[in-house]
C-alpha cells in the first residue's frame, strides 16, 4: 500500500501537469486510440487499487480519446461505476464491507447519480472553450487539494 504522502504528491502533480500535457496534446492534435485507451484504463486500474482513490484521473485520458461533454460524462460514469462496483464485490468477498459502509456507498452513490443528471443538463449547453477551461479548472482544483491535503495532514 502506497503511503497518503507519496500517492497525495504524486496524483496531485500528475492533475497539475495534465493541465499543460492536455493544451499541447490538442495543439498537435494527439488523440489516443483504443489500444492506448486499453493500456491507460489498465495502469489506472491498478493505481486504483492500490490507494484509495484517484479522484478524476479518467477524465483527461477520456478527453484524449476526443470525448467531450456528455460522452465524456457519460464515459467517467460508466467507468468509475465498474471500478467502484468490483471494489465492493471484492471487499463483500473478503468479508471486510461492513453494512454500514455499504448503505453509505449506496446513498453516495444515490447522490452522484443525481448530481450527474443534473450536471449533464448544464455541460450539454457549454460551449466546447467553456467545457475544455471548467476541465482544467476542476484539474486544478483537484491538484492543488491534493497537495494542500499533505501539507494539512502534516501539521
Amino acid at each position: 500500500m502506497m503511503s497518503p504522502f507519496l500517492s497525495n504528491l504524486c496524483i496531485g502533480l500528475f492533475f497539475l501537469l495534465l493541465i499543460p500535457i492536455r493544451h499541447y496534446a490538442k495543439y498537435q492534435n494527439f488523440t489516443l486510440n483504443v489500444w492506448q485507451m486499453v493500456i491507460a484504463g489498465g495502469v489506472l486500474g491498478y493505481i486504483t487499487g492500490i490507494v484509495f482513490s484517484t479522484g478524476p484521473l479518467l477524465l483527461p485520458i477520456f478527453n484524449g480519446f476526443d470525448l467531450i461533454k456528455g460522452g465524456l460524462l457519460a464515459t467517467e460514469v460508466a467507468a468509475s461505476f465498474a471500478i467502484y462496483l468490483t471494489k465492493s464485490l471484492t471487499f463483500g468477498v473478503l468479508g471486510v464491507l461492513q453494512p454500514n459502509i455499504l448503505i453509505a456507498g449506496v446513498a453516495i452513490g444515490t447522490s452522484l447519480i443525481i448530481g450527474n443528471y443534473i450536471g449533464k443538463i448544464f455541460v450539454l449547453n457549454m460551449f466546447n472553450r467553456a467545457f475544455n477551461l471548467m476541465l482544467d479548472a476542476m484539474l486544478l482544483i483537484a491538484g492543488c487539494s491534493m497537495l494542500f491535503s499533505i501539507f494539512y495532514a502534516r501539521i
